[in-house]
């Protein structure tokens, strides 16, 4: 992957929808979108970021279709990077030219998952908010939907960074005590030194004992229902999915 790279990709479901969205990102992002955009109002050059603007788009055989051009600027955007999104009617023709008249302007097609990976190489989020991304995207319920936006929002984060700093102060301790004993540098206290370590140890081992409990919620738990005819399967299974009979 290289960075210096400005990558595209349809950034919407395929099929046929309302509304088509292709991405791109990098440092060509809105010198490129400005060769296949055209718009009244100007170019994307010097547009601020988090602004719209209305336009059509275009390829060597003529026009593609309407479309709205949204500018994130770099390096408050989802990859760090200059962002731009170009929407249009969702579909998939629509889209597939659009995203080679991108390719042809001087985007490369991105990689699978190489936004997200660029926002992380970028600093925007650390790996677990990274892979809670892709757990937010497959939610097919409200608890998973829950605990994958609360990875996405770092609460994983948080609780590995408390161990963490606990970890990385007892080890700062310990060098400064063992590299300088010349200075005035105050002695590790062994009781304090194995609080610490006991601390963080039961921290990490509350995060394992949740591990379970989060895969389910991602993966759901396969069930059957099983029992001799008319003694109330169906019954019991409208009730545990909230349908009425």
């Amino acid at each position: 992957m290289r960075l210096e790279d400005t990558i595209a990709a349809i950034a919407t479901p395929s099929g046929a929808g309302g509304l088509g969205v292709v991405r791109v990102s990098g440092p060509a992002a809105r010198a490129v979108c400005d060769r296949v955009f055209v718009s009244a109002s100007g170019t994307l050059a010097g547009m601020p970021g988090y602004t719209a603007r209305y336009g059509r788009v275009l390829d060597a055989q003529g026009m593609i279709d309407e479309a709205v051009a949204l500018v994130f600027a770099a390096p408050k955007s989802y990859t760090g990077e200059e962002v731009v999104e170009l929407s249009v009617h969702g579909g998939e023709y629509l889209l597939r030219r659009l995203l080679h008249a991108v390719l042809d302007a001087g985007a490369r097609l991105a990689d699978p998952g190489e936004f997200t990976k660029r926002a992380f190489l970028n600093g925007k989020m650390d790996l677990s908010e990274a892979e809670a991304v892709m757990d937010l995207i497959s939610a097919q319920g409200r608890q998973a939907h829950a605990a994958a936006l609360a990875g996405r929002r770092g609460a994983l984060s948080r609780k590995i960074g408390a161990v963490r700093d606990k970890l990385v102060s007892a080890a700062a301790a310990l060098a400064a005590w063992a590299d300088f004993p010349e200075d005035d540098v105050p002695a590790v206290d062994g009781a304090d030194l194995d609080g610490a370590l006991s601390a963080a140890q039961e921290m990490l081992r509350r995060l394992l004992d949740t591990y379970e409990q989060g895969r389910v919620l991602r993966e759901g738990v396969d069930t059957v229902i099983a029992g001799r005819p008319n003694v109330g399967k169906s019954t019991l299974m409208n009730h545990l999915i909230g349908q009425k009979i």
